[in-house]
Parts: structure tokens; sequence; C-alpha cells
């Protein structure tokens, strides 16, 4: 490629920025999220959105600080370059093709194919862990599994449902084979990460339908408001808690929750 044809593709890769900018609505919050893209890969676009939707993920767990969260993203286009950072830094196989690093404080990505999706599911554990520091997994878990799906439309931030997991817990549920709440629930997190094993996921699924429950309306967007509340003060283990803030008790909300797994509908969208 000659200079010219290298200046007409810039030009033309602005242009198309540009007027993606203007013709969407304007992805303003306040700027209480901000990403640090350390490679420099991201679209100007994808940054804007990014931080959209990272940021009402922050409002969402109560965090309305006027001072805003600095989110690193360390994305890599090789994947052997991806699997040498992590044998580094991470000192361990690559877990999948991304991860939040506690210790470094970012999000570390193999551009793949649906690796916008792990800037938000990667970025989730990033923002939760500023809120509350040690989450049980289901519920940090579920909520990354629940976001990483979320997408911007009109200046509003929504979450699609995920079809696979859909499937398999109406399955489970239908064959009687859905764990119980109680048992669920009981596992520790090196239980619930051995549990989670491709290609049936069963961990992760139990967890994403759990929080999509909880989203689902308003009421119960609140119990579990008062759920991550009790967590953090260290009140009860997750069993006891729903069991007390749930109205009729754990009984009730897995009534409630096998119901709502047979009502599932890949065509409902949650704003959030």
């Amino acid at each position: 490629m000659n200079n010219k044809q290298q200046y007409l593709r810039c030009v033309v890769q602005q242009v198309f920025i540009i007027g993606i900018l203007l013709i969407s609505p304007p992805l303003v919050l306040g700027k209480n999220v901000v990403l640090n893209d350390i490679n420099h890969v991201l679209s100007d676009y994808a940054i804007m959105e990014s931080e959209f939707l990272l940021g009402k993920i922050l409002l969402f767990h109560g965090n309305d600080s006027k001072e805003p969260l600095y989110v690193s993203v360390r994305i890599f286009e090789s994947e052997n370059k991806y699997i040498e950072h992590c044998n580094q830094f991470a000192q361990a196989e690559p877990p999948g093709n991304a991860y939040f690093s506690i210790v470094y404080n970012e999000v570390v990505i193999y551009k793949s194919k649906n690796y916008f999706k792990s800037i938000i599911h990667e970025g989730q554990h990033c923002i939760f862990r500023v809120t509350f520091p040690k989450p049980p997994r289901w519920l940090n878990e579920g909520l990354s599994e629940f976001f990483e799906t979320a997408y911007v439309s009109a200046g509003k931030a929504y979450v699609k449902p995920q079809k696979k997991k859909m499937m398999r817990l109406q399955t489970w549920l239908k064959n009687g084979e859905l764990l119980s709440i109680q048992e669920f629930l009981s596992w520790s997190n090196r239980k619930w990460r051995r549990k989670n094993q491709k290609p049936e996921n069963i961990s992760s699924t139990m967890s994403w339908g759990m929080i999509y429950f909880f989203m689902s309306s308003n009421e119960r967007k609140d119990i579990l408001k008062r759920i991550f509340s009790e967590l953090k003060n260290s009140k009860g283990d997750s069993l006891e808690i729903i069991d007390c803030v749930y109205e009729g008790g754990i009984s009730v909300f897995e009534k409630e929750f096998h119901q709502f797994i047979m009502e599932m509908s890949a065509k409902r969208k949650i704003q959030f």
C-alpha cells in the first residue's frame, strides 16, 4: 500500500467514526468510568460505548462518587502475546480469552471474535470489587455473565438474554436435573469453579439464571441490592440471606425461579 492509499484509508476511517458519533445518541453519564486502553487497540466509539455501559453498571452497584473510576484494559491482537503475558504476570495457564487481574487491577483480553463481551464481563468484575471486595462466586460471576451481553440502543443500556443458558435451564428443569437452590448456594468458590466445565457450564449457567431472574423486575432488583448489602456487612451466607430477604423464604424463591425459567423468552431484553 502506497502513501496515498494509506492517507485515503485513514481519512475514510476517521469519517466513518465521526459519522457514527453524529448519528448515534450521546452516550454521556458524567464520565463516571474512564477506560484506559493500554495497548491502544480500541476505536473511539468502542471506548465510548464501553465507558457508557460500565458507567451504568457502576451506578447499578450504588457507586455515585463524583470521582471517575479508571478501568485499565490490556488487549492483545496476537494470541501468542496474550499467552506470554499470562505466563509472565498471571503465572498460570491463560484462563480463556480474558481475565481480571486483582493484583495489577487491570482487565487482560485476547482480541478474539467476542472480545467486546469480555470487556464488559471483566470490567464488571473490576467495578464490583470496588464496591464489594470479596463477593461470593455465584454473585460475582452471575453479574458478569448477565452484563456481558449489554448493548446500547437509542442512548439506553439493555441486556440480551443468552439463549444457550436459557435452554440448558429449561431442559434441566423439565428433566428433573436442575440443582436445588440450597445445594447450589452451599458450594464453596472452589467447588463453583470445579463444576463449571464445558459444555454444560453448570455453575455459570445457574448463576446467570439467578441474576437474570432478579434483574427481570424493579421489585426483584431491589431485593438483589438488599442481598448485596447484607452480604457486604457479613450478616450471614447467601442461603440464609435470601431466605430472610425474599418474601416467603427460599422455598418461595425457588418455586418462582422455576416458573420464571419455564417462561423465559429469547426475545426479552432488559433495560438497566
